[in-house]
């Protein structure tokens, strides 16, 4: 028993797909350029922060990260070779954002609390703010124990503070130094 409808008739729902998708498709362009055209898609203001501090990051000739407070050139942390894995990686991350916009890498980055009290990692060069506490709060609080206004190291800490690089950029293991 055979229906009478053909065997090869194309069915309307792929279609009916396709214009679909090319109608959203063109929608997106034409919002983009509409916005655009209008004035808008600038760049948003930053939020400001409380209790901020500016630091500067620096890897030292023993393969450390030296952290110093922007405002004075005081030793607040360092971060021994192979520790500070979550520190070096959000740095390095935001070292190569510089890089890649021909911005110095000797320019300190920001850290403090926005109004609903989440805590932010700021490049100001780059207009980049990240929550911090999107990591968890273990992650969270390694850099919040940045903020503290802590008296200057000494010893041998400061001895690798004076043979550190301020212009480095911090680098991926096995990525060669040049």
């Amino acid at each position: 028993m055979t229906s009478g409808a053909p065997a090869s008739t194309p069915a309307a729902g792929p279609r009916a797909l396709r214009v679909a998708i090319v109608g959203m498709v063109v929608l997106a362009l034409a919002s983009a350029v509409w916005v655009r055209l209008a004035g808008g898609g600038g760049v948003a203001p930053l939020v400001p922060l409380s209790e901020a501090r500016s630091l500067l990051f620096r890897d030292a000739a023993d393969g450390s990260v030296l952290v110093f407070d922007a405002t004075d050139d005081r030793l607040v942390r360092r971060y021994a070779a192979g520790s500070g894995g979550f520190t070096r990686g959000m740095m390095r991350g935001l070292s190569r954002q510089r890089s890649a916009r021909g911005i110095s890498l000797g320019l300190p980055f920001v850290i403090g609390w926005r109004e609903d009290r989440r805590l932010i990692l700021r490049d100001p060069s780059t207009r980049t703010d990240i929550v911090l506490d999107a990591f968890g709060m273990s992650n969270r609080s390694v850099f919040e124990a940045l903020l503290e206004k802590s008296p200057a190291l000494t010893g041998n800490q400061s001895r690798a503070a004076r043979q550190a690089r301020p212009d480095r950029r911090l680098q991926l293991a096995g990525e060669s130094r040049s």
